[in-house]
């Protein structure tokens, strides 16, 4: 039955491709010239440390960091995956990973601090990625809980796929993908630099990077990042501020290594936007104009963040390395928000106005060892690994309805009295997660031929609270799941690569359903694709085809019960590349086409209907160009396309396609020795109004957007 339902996937794949009319292709011709990514000029680049191996322009790296796989080269790793460099959050004025997945056609936020929604999430080849599910070197659990911030991150990793024996399972049912951060260390020589940003809306930000090493032989490094954001957002009443520290310590010596990384984040938002749930039966309207707020004045969020992640390696010999880290994390969410659905044609709003403070409590480590062995002309690169992580969560949740209004013009009305602000989240939860994970790298002619034999045992162990602080439920569970790659080389310079993966995901009910909190079995997903890779040296491109099935999760619009409901699959075909072709130009950008079914459904009612939230094309191109005839000066363009996308699974309600340019320019040059770099970018530069997504529920695209910062190095 499988192999029927995949095959009907990928004929369904092959029809639409070969649908694609002439017009619809001209168009993504015509919109993708606009995009491109940004690119300082690399002679006069000093803030920052650089990764030794990167494409043409520093901003996608040539080694990732798989989990339990440790550091690969690219050529040498059975997935698709591409590491964003420090470079390209400076070159793009990236703030958040939403902005860092615009490069990349398999990924898309769904939700945007830039559109006025307080959290992210992603969608990875077309299933959902929880911005709390975002790795710390690996780790699950350790970052801040509503995104990461990048101003203290080397590196962020994208992997496409389930990753459960890579890193294990996440705390929130992530499975498309894997997001890991890389954090920044001192680099060999001093670094200081200082930034000053102004956003649309008189968003002001300050931010500053420093890093030393001391000792003899330079040994011990520190790297500290702060910055301070404060003021109104691109959306009408809506403002937002946020502080953020981190410091990042290590000691270097010929056998050990040790890492501290430690950071504050704190956040709050004035009338956060919430996504929109649709109800039954009306086509779904149209956005309001861009930059519109529907939500209430006197909702808001707060977030405190504070983590600490100590990480040590030891060279046992030569050739076997031992390591082991363990991170903590505490979060202190406080929320007043209403969630909203839409009920009619005319953006009419049913409103429910919720109270929810929440705390989460989290411990997460692992310790191994890798090393290599060679037996027989076989090389093994071999990889024991056990990790574990605890969660306690506490939470309270007060929700009452409240009066209609609409998305085109908004009712504000007054806080209820009702609403008791001064109660405190009682324990609700415990999660706890613990597995050994064994790999082993077979490599023989000079590694042109690799196999990856790999898998992890888990244990997924949740306990439930009652207010009384009583267990009421229990799951315990220990599941085993495999992994499988492939990689055949004929030529230096070419690659190409196979993996089987699964995926565990664990649902729990987010906070606008009616039964926040809870908690389902993990339920199992399983990839299998195929792919290649070419290196030119000044440019790479790869092309890879999948196919992905996950058991299907939902928050019912008519009941607000959130719930599994069958299983979807997605199989397509990604295409990306970066580089420079040529000198002064550089293309980073893709392609992606995808299927997305529902293979099994409740009653089997909608069983062959296209699975909700999945576009059927999304398309990428970034441009960037030096001007010769003025050194220093850059110029960037980016377009995105997304198709279509169905809301509901009887595919009677869907929102349009969409087209985003984004445009930017830099200048860098010497002042007193000194380097400045000027920097404008605009985001949405016609202020299209759209639906951005219906991967969970809907959500608005960013109105335009606009900053401009300045940046001295010391």
């Amino acid at each position: 039955m499988v192999k029927v339902m995949v095959g009907r996937r990928w004929l369904a794949l092959g029809a639409s491709v070969s649908a694609l009319s002439l017009e619809s292709a001209t168009a993504a011709h015509d919109s993708s010239q606009k995009r491109a990514s940004e690119d300082q000029v690399t002679d006069i680049v000093v803030t920052g440390e650089r990764l030794p191996d990167s494409y043409p322009g520093g901003q996608i790296a040539r080694r990732v960091q798989l989990g339990v796989l440790g550091d690969r080269d690219i050529m040498d790793t059975p997935f698709n995956v591409q590491g964003y460099t420090s470079k390209l959050i400076e070159d793009q004025g990236a703030r958040t990973i939403g902005d860092i997945a615009d490069n990349d056609s398999a990924v898309r936020s769904n939700w945007s601090t830039d559109a006025g929604y307080f959290q992210e999430e992603y969608s990875v080849r077309g299933f959902l990625v929880n911005a709390s599910d975002v790795m710390f070197q690996g780790l699950y659990g350790l970052v801040p809980v509503q995104g990461a911030p990048l101003e203290g991150l080397e590196r962020v990793e994208i992997l496409k796929g389930p990753s459960a024996m890579l890193g294990g399972v996440s705390l929130h049912g992530t499975v498309g993908g894997a997001i890991s951060v890389i954090p920044k260390r001192a680099s060999d020589q001093p670094i200081t630099s200082v930034t000053f940003a102004y956003t649309t809306k008189s968003q002001i930000n300050g931010a500053i990077d420093i890093g030393r090493r001391f000792g003899g032989g330079g040994k011990f490094g520190i790297r500290l990042n702060a910055f301070r954001r404060s003021g109104g957002m691109a959306l009408d009443r809506q403002s937002a501020n946020q502080g953020f520290v981190s410091v990042g310590a290590d000691y270097l010596s010929d056998r050990v290594k040790i890492t501290l990384d430690a950071g504050l984040n704190t956040r709050s938002a004035k009338a956060p936007l919430t996504s929109l749930a649709a109800g039954p039966g009306f086509a779904i309207p149209r956005p309001p104009k861009a930059g519109r707020n529907y939500q209430q004045s006197w909702a808001f969020m707060d977030v405190h963040d504070s983590y600490g992640v100590l990480r040590g390696e030891f060279n046992l010999s030569p050739s076997w390395t031992m390591h082991a880290a363990i991170g903590h994390r505490y979060t202190d969410l406080d929320q007043l928000v209403p969630s909203y659905s839409l009920i009619d044609v005319a953006g009419t709003l049913s409103q429910r106005y919720s109270y929810a403070p929440r705390t989460f409590d989290t411990t997460s480590g692992e310790v191994g060892v890798r090393g290599e062995v060679t037996k027989d002309r076989v090389s093994h690169s071999v990889v024991l690994s056990a990790s574990f992580l605890r969660q306690d969560q506490a939470n309270f949740t007060q929700q009452l309805p409240g009066k209609s209004s609409n998305i085109y013009k908004p009712v504000l009305v007054s806080l209820p009295n009702s609403i008791n602000l001064t109660s405190r989240p009682l324990k609700s939860s415990e999660s706890h997660r613990a597995s050994v994970a064994f790999s082993d790298t077979l490599s023989v002619s000079d590694g042109r031929f690799q196999v990856l034999l790999a898998g992890r045992i888990q244990q997924i162990k949740t306990i439930g609270f009652s207010i009384a602080g009583v267990p009421i439920s229990h799951y315990d569970r220990t599941v085993f799941t495999p992994g499988f790659g492939l990689i055949v080389k004929p030529a230096e310079k070419l690659s190409f690569y196979a993996n089987y993966i699964e995926g565990l995901l664990q649902p729990t009910a987010p906070g606008g359903a009616l039964n926040p909190a809870d908690v389902f079995a993990p339920l199992r997903t399983r990839q299998r694709e195929i792919g290649g890779r070419v290196d030119f040296g000044n440019f790479q491109a790869g092309v890879s085809l999948f196919d992905t099935t996950q058991p299907k999760t939902l928050t019912d619009p008519s009941t607000l019960l959130y719930g599994i409901d069958g299983e979807q699959g997605v199989c397509g075909i990604d295409l990306n590349f970066e580089g420079a072709p040529v000198v002064g130009f550089r293309l980073l950008g893709g392609l992606s086409l995808f299927h997305g079914e529902q293979v099994r459904t409740a009653g089997g009612i909608n069983q062959g209907k296209a699975a909700t939230g999945v576009s059927d094309i999304q398309v990428n191109l970034g441009v960037e160009a030096d001007v010769m005839s003025l050194k220093g000066l850059t110029l960037r363009a980016l377009a995105l396309h997304t198709g279509r996308q169905y809301v509901d699974a009887a595919n009677l309600q869907r929102i349009p396609a969409w087209t985003r340019l984004d445009l930017g320019a830099r200048y860098a040059t010497d002042v007193g020795g000194k380097l400045m770099t000027l920097r404008l970018n605009v985001e949405n530069a016609f202020d299209k109004a759209y639906w951005a997504s219906a991967a969970r529920d809907l959500s608005l695209g960013a109105p335009r957007t606009g900053r401009a910062s300045i940046s001295m190095s010391f």
